[in-house]
């Protein structure tokens, strides 16, 4: 298993609260796999209902944007750069601030950092890298304490962790993470 199997694994326990043994680690070759053995784990419904922890972070960090910038709605997508939304001469201010909006209306405390053109460990590029990084981060904030996870939820936050993880935005989930560049 390399490193960064090995990282994602440890980003898949640290957000569902679970531990992979060193033999289930490396019998988990596909995304569906990981999905099958987290929703195990987590003792998930196999309801395909619930809500998207996916679409929810992606509204409210759209409206955030909205609101603090002053943008149209279809000025905020996924595959929107930041870097195209932040004003040049105030971009740490700005970036600041859409943090700190950010954090209250989803009810976290902390985004990753934002190197804007220095060298830090996270680096989100588009709307769709942040939204994956919040909820890969909080998923619990996205999901129903009453009623627990559902697979469907499982398996959002588990291919957001491979995303970001290796790169790749699409992807199918019965594809060998060796074939996603793992």
């Amino acid at each position: 298993m390399g490193l960064d199997a090995v990282e994602l694994v440890m980003q898949w326990e640290e957000s569902f609260e679970i531990e992979f043994g060193d033999d289930e680690a490396e019998e988990i070759e596909t995304p569906e796999m990981a999905i099958a053995f987290i929703s195990a784990k987590v003792n998930a419904s196999t309801s395909d209902i619930g809500i998207c922890p996916i679409m929810r972070a992606f509204h409210r960090v759209r409206e955030v944007f909205q609101t603090t910038l002053n943008l149209e709605r279809q000025q905020v997508r996924p595959t929107t750069k930041l870097r195209d939304l932040l004003p040049k001469k105030q971009r740490r201010e700005v970036w600041n601030q859409l943090c700190s909006d950010i954090c209250a209306s989803l009810e976290i405390p902390k985004l990753p950092g934002w190197g804007l053109g220095t060298c830090v460990l996270f680096d989100p590029i588009t709307i769709q890298d942040l939204v994956d990084w919040i909820v890969i981060h909080y998923p619990k904030g996205f999901i129903d304490s009453q009623t627990g996870w559902t697979h469907f939820q499982v398996r959002s936050v588990a291919r957001a962790a491979v995303r970001e993880a290796t790169g790749v935005g699409e992807f199918k989930d019965n594809c060998r993470f060796i074939e996603l560049s793992i």
